[in-house]
């Protein structure tokens, strides 16, 4: 496992938190481990990158937490009331990666997560 704040589907799913729910849990710099030189280092960054995220519907981690390496994260709504969202995310080599690749891989996991959300939920 690997922190939330580096990570694509940690993003993804700091997504369904509220800015200052995400404040309140990111309070100081252990929660911003400097895993390569790209990594996440301090909550201003954090945000925008989760905002950025909410708005197009999928996180991002590029270089982040392995160099060379490329995330695509969204979120599972719960499946029934009460429960905790999941998230799904595909991980790709870094140099063969551009914006048409990643939204192609963000749509296909769109798609998975339509066919695994609850049909009564959506």
């Amino acid at each position: 496992r690997f922190p939330a704040a580096p990570t694509a589907v940690g993003n993804a799913l700091l997504t369904t938190l509220t800015d200052s729910e995400i404040a309140g849990r990111f309070t100081g710099p252990q929660h911003f481990p400097r895993l390569t030189d790209r990594s996440v280092q301090n909550l201003s960054v954090l945000l925008t990158r989760v905002r950025t995220a909410r708005e197009r519907g999928y996180a991002t981690d590029d270089n982040g937490v392995h160099s060379g390496v490329y995330c695509v994260a969204t979120v599972i709504p719960p499946w029934a009331s009460g429960e905790q969202p999941l998230a799904i995310g595909a991980t790709l080599i870094a140099d063969q990666v551009d914006d048409n690749f990643v939204e192609a891989i963000a749509g296909e996991l769109k798609d998975a997560v339509r066919q695994l959300s609850n049909p009564m939920m959506q």
